[in-house]
């Protein structure tokens, strides 16, 4: 949730996402990231976490599926490629997973920069205490954290 809010918020300050950051997208980068934690939180997140234990979805994590190319590694996301494809009823080899994964990195409207931990590279001491006020226990959930001393 760190990584995806550091993303959003590139992502809003683009000029062609103009019409979805509002009064947000007009801040300084910084700025921002505080206005959004303070304004929306994480609650969006809070909607899906019921679907985590449904057997119908199946739940990853980018920590997953980005390999070495964004700060993972191979066997993981082997496996994970592997996984999906059997949650899918449609079960592949490791060649087959190979080729996914040498498809899948990058190349996409959206697509930024994909790297583990980038959060930690922006996040103030202010960001990182609103993101344990209003997040915290969210980290704790997902396993991202153990406990609020990160």
């Amino acid at each position: 949730p760190r990584d995806q809010l550091v993303s959003w918020i590139h992502w809003i300050k683009r000029p062609e996402s103009k019409f979805f950051g509002g009064v947000i997208a007009s801040l300084e980068f910084k700025e921002a990231i505080a206005a959004w934690l303070r304004e929306y939180g994480v609650s969006r997140y809070y909607a899906y976490l019921g679907w985590t234990k449904h057997p119908l979805f199946y739940s990853t994590s980018f920590e997953k599926l980005v390999g070495p190319s964004g700060g993972g590694n191979e066997k993981d996301q082997l496996q994970e490629i592997m996984n999906i494809a059997r949650h899918l009823e449609h079960p592949i080899s490791l060649n087959e997973a190979q080729v996914v994964v040498q498809n899948m990195y990058g190349g996409s409207a959206t697509f930024r920069e994909g790297k583990i931990g980038s959060w930690k590279k922006v996040f103030t001491q202010e960001h990182k205490d609103l993101f344990k006020k209003v997040g915290g226990q969210l980290l704790i959930e997902l396993g991202y954290e153990r406990d609020l001393n990160w």
